[in-house]
C-alpha cells in the first residue's frame, strides 16, 4: 500500500534500461511504448483506489517532466511502386549458394507483404486456411479472393495487436497467381493441413522470425545496402498504392484502406501511412508490375540490373542513384 510517485518514476527508469528481443537482436523500449505501459499501470492502480486498497493513484501524480514523452517514432520508410516491382522481381530470381538453406517462398512472401500491407508478424503467421483464393472456372475468376488476418497459435501474440486487427484483405491478381502456384507446389509435395503455416522456416519448421536475412539477400540482388528492405516498409507502400485505386470509377474510400490495414480510425492512415507516389498507376487493382514503370529512367536502370531490360549491367553510380530513392 505504500506506493509513491517516486516508485513509479523508478519503474519508468527501469523500463528505459530494459532490452527486449526484436528479431535476432535486442533493442530498448521506445518512449511511446513506455507511455503505454504507464497508462496500463495507472488503470490498474485506479482500480485499486476504487476498491480502497490504496488511498491514491501515484501513477497519476507524476509531474509532466517525469512522464514518458510519447513522441512518435520516426516515419517508416516506404517504397514507390516501381521499387516494389523491382523487389518482387529480385525475389523471384533469387538464387542460393547452399540449396539446403534456400528459401522456397521468397517471392511469395514478399508478394504477401506487398499486396496486403499486413504487419510482419501477421503475414509470417498466416496459415493455409487464411488464404481464400478466387474461384476459377473455365479460366475465369468467378469470385473475389481474400486473405484473412485472424488469431492463431503460431504467432507470439495469438490475439493480434488490436481489436480491429482481425480483418479480410482482397487478394489482388498478382498475389493470387503467386499463391496459387505456391500452394500447388506445397500440395504436390505433401498434404498440409489447413492449420499449417503458409510460410514455414526451412531451418526450424516453425514460423519465421522476421525474415531479415531473406530481405537482405534480396537487397544485395538489387545492389542495395543491408537493412534497406524491411518487412514493415511494405505496409505504408501498400497503403500508398491502395489509395490510388478506384472503386466503381471513384477513388477508394479512406475507411476501406484503413480497415485493410487493421486500423479503427483514419488517424494513422492520414498521419503516417498515406504517402505521395508520383509513379503510381491508377487502376481498379493494386498492381506492382515492372512493365508499368520501365520507361522511367531510375526504374529502367534497376530493371537492367535484374536482366529485365536486356543484359546491360548497372554501374556503381547508377546503383547508388537508384538506392538513394529508398532513403528519400
Amino acid at each position: 500500500r505504500d506506493i509513491k510517485p517516486q516508485h513509479v518514476v523508478g519503474w519508468i527508469h527501469s523500463l528505459r534500461t530494459l532490452l527486449v528481443k526484436r528479431g535476432k537482436g535486442t533493442t530498448s523500449l521506445h518512449e511511446s511504448s513506455i507511455r503505454r505501459h504507464l497508462h496500463s499501470l495507472a488503470n490498474m492502480l485506479q482500480r485499486a483506489v476504487a476498491e480502497e486498497v490504496i488511498p491514491a493513484n501515484p501513477a497519476r501524480m507524476l509531474l509532466s517532466e517525469q512522464r514518458p514523452s510519447g513522441q512518435s517514432r520516426a516515419v517508416t520508410r516506404h517504397f514507390d511502386g516501381w521499387e516494389v516491382a523491382a523487389i518482387l522481381e529480385a525475389a523471384r530470381s533469387l538464387t542460393w549458394k547452399r540449396p539446403d538453406l534456400a528459401c522456397p517462398f521468397a517471392f511469395e512472401l514478399v508478394a504477401a507483404l506487398a499486396f496486403t500491407g499486413a504487419r510482419p508478424e501477421e503475414a509470417l503467421g498466416l496459415t493455409i486456411a487464411d488464404v481464400q483464393l478466387p474461384t476459377v472456372r473455365e479460366g475465369r475468376e468467378l469470385a473475389d479472393g481474400l486473405i484473412h488476418i485472424r488469431p492463431n497459435h503460431w504467432r507470439t501474440n495469438p490475439r493480434l495487436k488490436t481489436a480491429t486487427s482481425a480483418r479480410s484483405i482482397p487478394i489482388w491478381p498478382q498475389l493470387s497467381a503467386a499463391l496459387r502456384s505456391y500452394l500447388d507446389r506445397r500440395f504436390a509435395a505433401s498434404a498440409p493441413s489447413p492449420d499449417s503455416l503458409l510460410f514455414i522456416s526451412p531451418r526450424t519448421g516453425e514460423m519465421l522470425d522476421d525474415g531479415r536475412s531473406l530481405l537482405d539477400a534480396i537487397a544485395r540482388r538489387l545492389g542495395w545496402a543491408a537493412a534497406s528492405i524491411r518487412a514493415r516498409m511494405f505496409r505504408p507502400s501498400y497503403a500508398t498504392a491502395r489509395l490510388m485505386t478506384l472503386e466503381h470509377g471513384a477513388p477508394v474510400s479512406l475507411w476501406t484502406v484503413s480497415g485493410e490495414l487493421g486500423h479503427g480510425s483514419l488517424a494513422m492512415l492520414e498521419k503516417r501511412y498515406g504517402r505521395l507516389d508520383r509513379s503510381a498507376v491508377h487502376a481498379d487493382v493494386v498492381r506492382f508490375d515492372w512493365h508499368d514503370y520501365a520507361t522511367e529512367p531510375k526504374a529502367a536502370r534497376l530493371y537492367r540490373r535484374l536482366g529485365l531490360l536486356g543484359d546491360v549491367g548497372t554501374s556503381a553510380e547508377e546503383s547508388a542513384d537508384t538506392f538513394s530513392t529508398v532513403l528519400s
